[in-house]
Protein backbone atom coordinates (compact mmCIF):
# COMPACT_ATOMS: atom_id res chain seq x y z
CA UNK A 1 0.00 0.00 0.00
CA UNK A 2 1.52 3.18 -0.95
CA UNK A 3 2.31 5.51 1.99
CA UNK A 4 2.25 2.70 4.83
CA UNK A 5 5.37 1.97 6.70
CA UNK A 6 6.01 0.79 10.11
CA UNK A 7 2.52 -0.18 9.83
CA UNK A 8 0.93 3.21 9.67
CA UNK A 9 -0.72 4.84 6.99
CA UNK A 10 0.92 8.06 6.51
CA UNK A 11 -1.94 9.15 3.42
CA UNK A 12 -4.61 9.33 6.46
CA UNK A 13 -1.85 10.74 9.63
CA UNK A 14 -1.57 14.72 9.76
CA UNK A 15 2.67 15.61 10.59
CA UNK A 16 3.56 16.36 14.07
CA UNK A 17 2.63 19.76 15.90
CA UNK A 18 4.99 22.58 14.77
CA UNK A 19 7.87 22.84 18.19
CA UNK A 20 10.76 25.34 19.04
CA UNK A 21 8.41 28.06 18.45
CA UNK A 22 9.57 31.31 18.81
CA UNK A 23 7.91 34.98 18.76
CA UNK A 24 9.84 38.44 18.13
CA UNK A 25 7.05 41.37 18.73
CA UNK A 26 6.89 44.64 16.64
CA UNK A 27 4.80 47.17 15.77
CA UNK A 28 1.46 46.14 14.39
CA UNK A 29 2.87 42.69 14.11
CA UNK A 30 4.96 39.95 15.28
CA UNK A 31 7.49 37.53 13.16
CA UNK A 32 7.02 33.40 14.43
CA UNK A 33 9.80 30.95 13.88
CA UNK A 34 9.85 27.43 14.18
CA UNK A 35 11.53 24.63 13.83
CA UNK A 36 11.20 22.10 10.59
CA UNK A 37 9.13 19.08 10.49
CA UNK A 38 10.63 16.28 9.31
CA UNK A 39 7.76 14.18 7.97
CA UNK A 40 8.76 13.40 3.51
CA UNK A 41 5.14 13.88 3.61
CA UNK A 42 4.65 17.67 4.74
CA UNK A 43 3.55 20.83 2.39
CA UNK A 44 4.11 22.97 5.06
CA UNK A 45 2.60 25.07 7.82
CA UNK A 46 -0.13 27.48 8.40
CA UNK A 47 -0.68 30.28 10.92
CA UNK A 48 -3.91 31.17 12.70
CA UNK A 49 -4.80 34.34 14.38
CA UNK A 50 -7.60 34.44 16.69
CA UNK A 51 -9.07 31.72 14.99
CA UNK A 52 -8.84 33.13 11.44
CA UNK A 53 -6.24 31.10 8.94
CA UNK A 54 -3.82 34.63 8.38
CA UNK A 55 -1.87 32.92 5.09
CA UNK A 56 -3.39 32.43 2.11
CA UNK A 57 -1.44 29.94 0.81
CA UNK A 58 0.74 26.87 2.69
CA UNK A 59 3.71 28.39 4.14
CA UNK A 60 6.75 26.44 3.05
CA UNK A 61 9.24 28.16 5.38
CA UNK A 62 10.01 28.28 8.79
CA UNK A 63 9.47 31.72 9.56
CA UNK A 64 6.33 34.27 9.13
CA UNK A 65 5.27 37.81 9.51
CA UNK A 66 2.12 38.63 10.64
CA UNK A 67 1.10 42.12 10.10
CA UNK A 68 -1.80 44.38 9.98
CA UNK A 69 -2.57 43.76 13.97
CA UNK A 70 -3.99 46.34 16.52
CA UNK A 71 -0.96 47.47 19.38
CA UNK A 72 -1.94 47.55 22.57
CA UNK A 73 -4.30 44.20 21.98
CA UNK A 74 -3.71 40.45 23.03
CA UNK A 75 -3.77 37.57 19.97
CA UNK A 76 -4.40 33.92 20.23
CA UNK A 77 -1.80 32.38 17.78
CA UNK A 78 -1.97 28.67 16.19
CA UNK A 79 0.64 27.32 14.03
CA UNK A 80 -0.38 23.74 12.37
CA UNK A 81 1.03 21.26 9.91
CA UNK A 82 -0.47 20.15 7.16
CA UNK A 83 0.53 16.76 5.14
CA UNK A 84 0.56 16.67 0.67
CA UNK A 85 -2.78 14.88 1.38
CA UNK A 86 -4.02 18.00 3.52
CA UNK A 87 -4.60 16.50 7.29
CA UNK A 88 -3.86 19.69 9.14
CA UNK A 89 -1.79 18.39 12.69
CA UNK A 90 -3.02 19.30 16.30
CA UNK A 91 -1.83 23.52 16.69
CA UNK A 92 1.02 24.56 18.39
CA UNK A 93 -1.00 27.55 20.52
CA UNK A 94 0.50 30.61 22.22
CA UNK A 95 -0.78 34.10 22.80
CA UNK A 96 0.96 37.46 21.87
CA UNK A 97 0.52 40.64 23.26
CA UNK A 98 1.59 43.78 21.25
CA UNK A 99 2.33 46.82 22.69
CA UNK A 100 3.45 50.42 21.53
CA UNK A 101 6.80 49.74 23.09
CA UNK A 102 7.27 47.10 20.56
CA UNK A 103 9.24 48.74 17.59
CA UNK A 104 11.39 46.14 15.94
CA UNK A 105 11.40 42.94 14.48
Amino acid sequence: VRGLKDGIDYHTQPPATPTGIAVDRGINGFTLAWDANTEIYLAGYNVYIDGVKHNKDVITDTTYYVTGLQNEAIYNVKITSISVWGYESEPFETVVELNALDETL
